[in-house]
């Protein structure tokens, strides 16, 4: 009996393992859990219907629970099919000896499915954020995937679990960026969404690698990893750019970009699906990036025209958060695509002030006129420490070194319109021909102190004269003090002035007062003043030099002019001036139009005394007015032992156009008809010398570079040349 009793338990523990191997392996085929499936399908929706034809019943030990497996189910949506390969519903072994049957999971597999069957059914699902955006933005892919139901006790979803991988996925953002060719894992838990493996081109944006990771709960976070590869012209630059932004177009004809960057992003979405903090960041590469301009850059600091700038193999920083953002360039750059230097760049924008960091090399010829400095061919180098705030500038220090030049500036302020605020402090150092030719510092505080061994002030009145209403020291009002040991004139000959000391007041960048003086070699001196007219706005500019050249060595016109002692007078105000010039006991030599006018004339003895030792005057003097748009020439007079000349024109300074006239009469002849004038009377010509040759009339006019010079003989001479005549005897 004990044998028959255990033959019957061991064989019953046979069969129930057998069918649990069975079970756990083969599983069972039938359609007696059809009708659960459907009633369940029922209760999540009842626009949801089913069709299958038989199910595969599978044991899981480990779980113990039943699940039901059918391949390629036809379920429907409001009459529109969903594609799934496998569909499984898990049972609570338990359940079933209740009566009560519980399926607590459903297992959705998907293989290769369209996005175009995917759209058919979000098109007639319930609106979602997901529904708009995928309708609005994605356009095709193909989707494998894995998806789990979780189910409590009465049938109702508490988690969701999706795996799966998308390839060849392709979306708009707008008209212009699309992404191409994306493929990615994911992973979906509920309240979280994994990426991984991402890659895709967003426009020219090659993305590789790339993860993303978001959670919901109170706040959406979102966090990404990704390598980037740009190539980018300025075609795919604008289609990104929002509508109407054309500044692009007016600034470059080209721009080529190419670099790789690792970035990463963070961003949180609050309650009210608004950003509320967001961070950035990309490290990388620029490997090669060429941007060529529309209108080349053009300075007088250096020769040669900027028309690109070629940046190569360069390491670049950016990061960027809610409340800072900064960059960081090193790197290499050319405005020839030949020779590279260094460039590196650093900025911390943070509560609307941006501070910059700049350093710099270049091998161009840098060009300061003010100060006649003539920089190398040699690599020199530029440091700037910047803070930008909205449109003003401070330059905290600006370095330029250049083997043993150098110029420093401090803590130079610009406002919106370029011009300056404040400036510190200038350091200055220059060398001209292997010589110190700067030597002085600037330091404007409560007064402007200008001090030094040199200046070079070879080119200022060149500056000075070019009549640039528009100046950068428009905001600059204070007391100014200058004292230097030496100033260059840039003559060979008593090239310097010595000593020089001003004392002045400047208001809004222009002099409102001055007086300096200064001692040039062989005890010559120089005084210059400014003063305001007390009955009226007109200021009075006076210069007496025992050296004229330093002031008239800029115009054509005194080209010839050797010695003599220089008085000048100007009464000017914003619209005019009235000036006088008088020159006494100098030469001409080798002036060329001097000896065009003597040639002319055929005075030939006067016209070799000029290329020789100089023709002699005893003083020359200039009345003229100087306006906007035209100098005029009221007279000119010149008396010496050779030759007299009374000229008058004018100079219009738009066109370039010259008009003189006048009147040249050799010494001999002037001195003989003004022996024959009473001494009481009326000024007469006497017949015996009117009937003579006494000289002849000129006149000279034409546009820049095609002036024209025709005289003519006369008989007669005006009054007014001899009164002027009388009254230098």
């Amino acid at each position: 009996m004990k044998k028959i009793l255990l033959r019957g338990i061991f064989f019953i523990s046979f069969l129930i393992i057998g069918i649990i191997i069975y079970l756990s392996t083969i599983g069972y085929q039938t359609s007696q859990f059809n009708n659960l499936i459907y009633e369940r399908i029922k209760l999540l929706n009842n626009n949801l219907s089913l069709e299958i034809k038989k199910i595969k019943i599978k044991l899981n030990i480990r779980d113990f629970t039943l699940y039901l497996s059918t391949k390629d189910p036809n379920i429907i949506f409001n009459q529109v099919s969903i594609p799934i390969a496998e569909l499984k519903s898990f049972i609570d072994l338990k359940s079933l000896i209740k009566k009560n049957i519980l399926i607590t999971k459903v297992s959705i597999n998907i293989n290769d499915v369209n996005y175009n069957d995917i759209e058919k059914i979000l098109k007639i699902s319930k609106p979602s954020n997901f529904k708009r955006i995928a309708l609005n933005h994605f356009e095709k892919g193909k989707i494998t995937g894995n998806y789990e139901l979780i189910f409590d006790e009465k049938f109702k979803i508490t988690n969701f679990l999706a795996e799966g991988y998308v390839k060849n996925f392709h979306a708009k953002v707008n008209k212009n960026i699309k992404l191409e060719n994306a493929s990615f894992l994911y992973f979906i838990e509920k309240n979280n969404l994994d990426l991984k493996n991402f890659k895709g081109i967003l426009n020219n944006l090659l993305i590789s690698e790339g993860n993303l990771n978001l959670s919901s709960s109170d706040e959406i976070e979102i966090s990404s990893n990704f390598k980037s590869s740009i190539k980018l012209n300025l075609k795919d630059i604008k289609k990104i750019l929002p509508k109407n932004e054309n500044y692009l177009d007016d600034k470059l004809t080209d721009l080529f970009i190419t670099s790789n960057l690792s970035n990463e992003i963070k961003l949180k979405i609050d309650k009210t699906r608004q950003i509320s903090d967001y961070s950035f960041s990309g490290i990388g590469n620029v490997s090669k990036t060429k941007i060529t301009l529309k209108d080349p850059i053009e300075s007088k600091l250096i020769k040669k025209k900027i028309e690109f700038i070629d940046i190569d193999k360069s390491k670049i920083k950016i990061k960027f958060n809610k409340e800072k953002f900064s960059t960081n360039f090193d790197g290499n750059y050319s405005i020839d695509e030949k020779n590279y230097n260094v460039l590196k760049f650093k900025n911390i924008l943070a509560n609307g002030i941006n501070n910059i960091s700049l350093e710099l090399d270049f091998d161009e010829t840098l060009f300061l006129d003010l100060i006649n400095y003539n920089s190398s061919d040699r690599t020199q180098n530029v440091k700037a420490n910047i803070v930008q705030k909205g449109n003003k500038l401070l330059f905290k220090q600006i370095n330029y070194l250049n083997n043993d030049d150098f110029i420093n500036v401090y803590n130079l302020e610009l406002d919106e319109t370029g011009k300056i605020r404040k400036l510190e402090k200038i350091e200055v150092n220059t060398k001209l021909e292997k010589k110190t030719n700067n030597a002085f510092t600037i330091e404007i505080k409560k007064n402007i102190q200008i001090k030094g061994k040199k200046f070079d002030a070879t080119k200022l009145l060149s500056i000075i004269n070019k009549n640039n209403e528009k100046s950068i020291f428009d905001r600059l009002s204070k007391n100014i003090n200058i004292t230097l040991d030496e100033i260059d004139t840039g003559f060979k000959d008593q090239n310097t002035i010595q000593k020089f000391n001003l004392i002045g007041k400047i208001k809004n960048g222009k002099f409102e007062k001055l007086s300096s003086k200064g001692e040039f070699s062989e005890n010559k001196f120089l005084d210059i003043s400014l003063k305001k007219n007390e009955e009226n706005t007109l200021k009075i500019f006076e210069i007496y030099s025992d050296i004229p050249d330093p002031f008239i060595k800029d115009y054509d016109f005194f080209r010839g002019v050797i010695g003599g002692k220089l008085t000048f007078m100007s009464s000017f105000d914003k619209k005019s001036s009235t000036n006088q010039m008088i020159i006494e006991k100098f030469k001409i030599k080798d002036a060329p139009g001097f000896l065009k006018l003597l040639s002319l004339a055929d005075l030939k003895g006067l016209a070799d005394a000029a290329k020789g030792n100089g023709v002699s005057f005893d003083e020359l003097q200039i009345n003229f007015t100087k306006q906007k748009d035209k100098i005029e020439l009221n007279e000119l007079y010149a008396i010496g032992p050779s030759v007299s000349i009374l000229m008058e024109g004018y100079i219009d300074n738009k066109s370039g156009l010259i008009s003189f006239k006048g009147n040249m009469i050799p010494a001999k002849t002037l001195n003989t008809i003004i022996s024959k004038i009473p001494v009481v009377g009326e000024i007469i010509i006497p017949k015996d010398i009117g009937e003579g040759l006494f000289g002849i009339s000129f006149k000279i006019k034409g546009l820049p570079g095609k002036v024209k010079t025709t005289v003519n003989p006369i008989k007669t001479i005006t009054p007014r040349f001899i009164q002027k005549a009388i009254k230098k005897k």
